[in-house]
């Protein structure tokens, strides 16, 4: 660990850029394990991973509800899962994630109304597909407009796109990179391709995994396997969403 006295550093720099991780004779010394950067950190809304929750089916089956990591409080909870292989925790395909089947499974939170934000997800798409489907959304309602973003709805067995909304603004469509697990979003970016940001700075205090609005009949449940998932109040710079994506998805 790299100290100034008695007290740990939790942001290095080196040139203007932000450090990922520094490692000293085989033994990573920063950043400490579990010490997150105190901008990144007061700027965290709430934050799923499955691993660092210990989520079993077992577990989840006596209280589905994903916990906020963050420490901010906004659980989410998960409604109509089977906790089992294919609509639950998985131990053969995607070992530790939250495997939604595309049919019902979905988790809501209460979140604060946001004026800007950065999304960093980890999640694995299956190739095949069949039903069109949305990662994350805080539409307020099925066909609602009042939201701050509506995140990767994927079409079936379709590898290539997907589409985004962005406050208020019609979707647009970009490129999918279903091959990486790790897909991120701002206002103004897309996995780093550029995006419109939509006039209309309104939102609501709710957040929708794996469907596109509230009502459990609205068919855009996405068939997805959801690892971590973590939402800032602001547009992380580059290098900061390079260290979250080194040191907290997925760890």
């Amino acid at each position: 660990m790299i100290n100034i006295g008695n007290k740990a550093i939790d942001t290095l720099y080196v040139g203007g850029r932000l450090v990922q991780q520094a490692w000293l004779g085989g033994k990573k010394i920063y950043p400490a394990e579990g010490q997150i950067p105190e901008r990144i950190k007061e700027s965290m809304v709430l934050w799923y991973d499955t691993v660092r929750q210990g989520c079993t089916n077992e577990s989840m089956s006596a209280n589905p509800v994903l916990t906020d990591l963050s420490g901010n409080g906004h659980d989410a909870e998960c409604r109509n899962f089977a906790w089992t292989e294919q609509s639950g925790i998985s131990t053969a395909d995607y070992p530790g994630a939250l495997v939604s089947d595309g049919v019902d499974d979905m988790a809501i939170a209460t979140k604060p109304v946001l004026a800007d934000y950065t999304l960093i997800v980890k999640r694995q798409i299956p190739a095949t597909r069949s039903r069109y489907g949305v990662m994350a959304t805080t539409r307020n309602q099925p066909g609602g407009t009042k939201m701050s973003f509506s995140f990767e709805a994927i079409q079936p067995d379709n590898n290539d796109t997907c589409v985004l909304m962005n406050y208020q603004l019609s979707g647009q469509t970009v490129n999918l990179d279903i091959a990486n697990p790790v897909s991120w979003m701002t206002p103004n970016s897309y996995n780093g391709q550029k995006i419109a940001r939509g006039s209309g700075l309104t939102d609501s205090d709710k957040l929708y995994l794996f469907c596109g609005g509230l009502l459990a009949t609205y068919a855009e449940f996405l068939q997805v396997a959801l690892y971590s998932f973590i939402l800032f109040n602001r547009t992380l710079t580059q290098d900061e969403i390079g260290w979250v994506k080194t040191n907290l998805i997925g760890g």
